[in-house]
């Protein structure tokens, strides 16, 4: 809704046509997506924060990974603020209502989740120049990929059979992967498959090729084709009038993540043409329809302007490419912002819960047509649903099997040496470390009944238990695996697996710090 609003659109004009400086530029991105987080899922956040993200970079010749594991970092810290933020919230909130019959309100996680944002952002800001390795990737420059690396342009010779034969009949019969993206003839480009699949080949014609090595050398043997290598290919070679070229990275709900581009079919289907994917910053070369795609993996698409957009988010990803400016629906703007406060007054007030309030607020926002059905299914995050769904009932296996008990038991014995603080630190740590291992969503729920099971024993507030959990799960900096927004950044920023633990760990230092005496203080023991 804030994108169909064109909210982002005045974010990045603010940012990009104003003389900030790239330290100003980083803290208003980390504080928006910040706040954005507190009331929407953080990986929607991000997902909407990273294209005006990378155009900063751009504008200020920065490599991403300067820009986009702080961006991460802060939609991850954000998500601590509010009941809606991240699932971990969520889940103890839920199993809290299980427990003692009333779950956690929508800003209970507000007190102790506003200290570590501004603690967080502040540490992010001064530090992270200095602990972000520099990585040069595929999105430093507006020639998104080394497109010269794997396409080659090949001149149609006098003599070559492929005078007079259609484009289409030309792929058929080449044994092997070869596409043909674009002709130059003369002064004139055109590209894009609707526009190429029936084009006859003429003399002289310059055909941009995509092929494996196997496939090349056949055209050039038998079809009388030469490589023509004094010409820098650009990617506007790669456009026509309706034709345009988009960079996007997978997320890991996406379609294509774990599927290959040529069992997805997405050229005969949707008209798109895979030009390049690019992984922690190294690009493939060779057989890229037959790459198993993973979520981070940025690619360069070609499709039809008027339609490409809507394509790639039925297929799930996330444009990278700058994105023409719409400000003029501020009408728009102001109906889902009033909708979206008067939601979040009436789970405020008690009137309704939290689910009822914003599950009505969309009802009307579809009732008046400012969003329609397809916006929701298409927005609606699935797979954290069924997650959620299937995660519950596991927590309430680790609790009836006696887990949570035998788990807690071994704290307690701890307890005599450090007392109740030490173990709300030890805990924290304890679920920090599993949620940069499995995912936080499952550490919220395999540790929210120990947490009450141990402060049960050892006669101490729960909540404040509750609350350690609830913040260590979220915590996920030390590795891309811990949280989807890792992973989301990984290929457009260039990061290897180790990169991570370099600002995560005296990030996740400073959250125990801060965070602990925020609990007992604002929680009690």
């Amino acid at each position: 809704a804030l994108q169909d609003a064109s909210a982002l659109d005045w974010i990045a004009l603010f940012i990009l046509k104003r003389k900030f400086s790239p330290k100003s530029q980083l803290f208003i991105l980390t504080s928006i997506v910040a706040l954005l987080s507190g009331f929407m899922n953080n990986v929607g956040a991000l997902a909407l924060i990273m294209p005006i993200a990378i155009q900063t970079a751009r504008k200020n010749k920065m490599s991403p990974s300067e820009i986009l594991m702080p961006i991460s970092f802060a939609s991850i810290l954000g998500g601590l603020m509010t009941l809606i933020g991240t699932p971990p919230n969520i889940l103890v909130a839920n199993y809290r209502a299980a427990a003692v019959g009333e779950s956690f309100s929508l800003f209970d996680f507000l007190p102790v989740g506003i200290l570590l944002v501004v603690f967080g952002v502040l540490f992010i800001l001064l530090f992270s120049s200095y602990l972000i390795p520099k990585r040069q990737t595929a999105s430093n420059n507006e020639d998104i990929f080394e497109i010269n690396d794997y396409i080659v342009e090949v001149q149609v010779e006098e003599n070559s059979s492929l005078l007079g034969e259609s484009i289409e009949k030309f792929e058929a019969g080449i044994e092997g992967e070869l596409e043909v993206i674009g002709i130059i003839r003369g002064n004139k480009r055109f590209a894009g498959k609707i526009q190429l699949k029936k084009k006859e080949i003429h003399h002289k014609d310059i055909l941009i090729l995509r092929a494996d090595t196997n496939a090349l050398k056949t055209s050039i043997e038998k079809k009388s084709l030469t490589i023509v290598g004094d010409v820098t290919l650009k990617n506007s070679d790669l456009k026509s009038e309706d034709i345009t070229l988009m960079e996007v990275v997978v997320t890991p709900s996406s379609r294509l993540a774990g599927r290959t581009f040529q069992g997805l079919r997405l050229r005969s289907r949707y008209g798109i043409a895979l030009l390049g994917i690019s992984r922690q910053g190294k690009a493939f070369k060779n057989r890229l329809n037959h790459v198993t795609l993973k979520a981070g993996d940025v690619i360069l698409f070609q499709g039809e302007e008027a339609t490409i957009n809507d394509h790639i988010a039925r297929l799930g990803c996330l444009p990278l490419a700058n994105r023409k400016l719409r400000l003029n629906n501020s009408r728009t703007a102001g109906q889902i912002l009033f909708v979206f406060a008067a939601a979040i007054i009436a789970t405020i007030t008690d009137a309704t819960p939290v689910y009822i309030s914003f599950s009505c607020a969309i009802l009307f926002l579809v009732l008046i047509k400012t969003l329609n059905m397809r916006d929701i299914y298409n927005n609606i995050d699935w797979s954290v649903i069924l997650l959620l769904a299937g995660l519950i009932p596991v927590g309430n296996a680790v609790q009836t099997t006696g887990m949570a008990e035998l788990i807690a038991n071994q704290l307690y014995n701890l307890s005599a040496f450090i007392g109740p603080l030490g173990i709300l630190v030890l805990l924290m740590v304890l679920t920090m470390t599993l949620s940069d291992i499995l995912n936080n969503a499952a550490t919220a729920v395999i540790l929210a009944p120990i947490a009450m099971t141990l402060a049960q024993s050892m006669q101490v507030n729960p909540d404040a238990y509750l609350m350690a959990v609830a913040v260590g799960a979220s915590c996920a900096f030390l590795t891309p695996i811990g949280h989807q927004n890792n992973i989301l950044v990984m290929g457009p920023g260039g990061y290897q697996f180790g990169d991570y633990w370099r600002l995560g760990l005296p990030l996740e230092l400073l959250i125990v710090c801060v965070s602990t005496p925020a609990i007992y203080f604002i929680w009690g023991l």
